[in-house]
């Protein structure tokens, strides 16, 4: 994640200052390169965005906005968490709305009777690697209850090892109570 140099109020409302350092969107990096990463390259860079999140998550803290934007390519190659949303946008009573990204975004995002909790991002991270991995751009959560068309390309699938798969296949599950956690 990008350091935090400071923190002000405003306004009534609170703005962070970050770092600056050269990067791209993780969408830009794969769309631009055209490649897409294997899969022992996506689990090396992902590592320290899994753990940055382990750590919010530790904290009762959910980012609710993980996604191919979000993710920050550096100069040298390595990711950053940004781009956090507010959780609370998503209640009934209150007066902002968040717009998950599509495709990202699991499906408690949308449905206001499903609570978000640190599987909410289980969700977002996994799709994202899958974007990573294959170039597709994952079915949106809602879509996917009414007809689920979300698979990993047989080529691809050869390259990844079975265990992952099915790590990617849990955590990808639509209902957040089918989802590893």
């Amino acid at each position: 994640m990008p350091k935090v140099k400071d923190v002000f109020f405003c306004n009534s409302t609170a703005y962070s200052v970050y770092e600056y350092f050269e990067c791209v969107t993780l969408k830009e990096y794969i769309r631009t390169s055209g490649k897409v990463l294997p899969w022992s390259t996506a689990c090396n860079a992902f590592k320290n965005i899994l753990l940055a999140l382990s750590k919010l998550h530790s904290l009762g803290i959910i980012h609710a906005a993980v996604s191919p934007s979000t993710i920050l390519v550096d100069s040298e190659g390595r990711l950053r968490l940004g781009g956090f949303s507010i959780p609370q946008t998503k209640s009934d009573t209150f007066e902002l709305s968040s717009r998950p990204a599509s495709g990202y975004a699991p499906i408690e995002l949308s449905d206001n009777r499903i609570r978000i909790g640190a599987f909410s991002d289980v969700y977002s991270i996994s799709a994202v690697m899958y974007f990573a991995v294959t170039g597709i751009e994952p079915q949106d959560a809602v879509d996917r209850t009414v007809s689920d068309n979300m698979m990993i390309p047989v080529d691809i699938a050869r390259t990844i090892p079975p265990d992952a798969i099915d790590a990617l296949v849990s955590s990808l599950q639509i209902y957040p109570q089918r989802r590893i956690r």
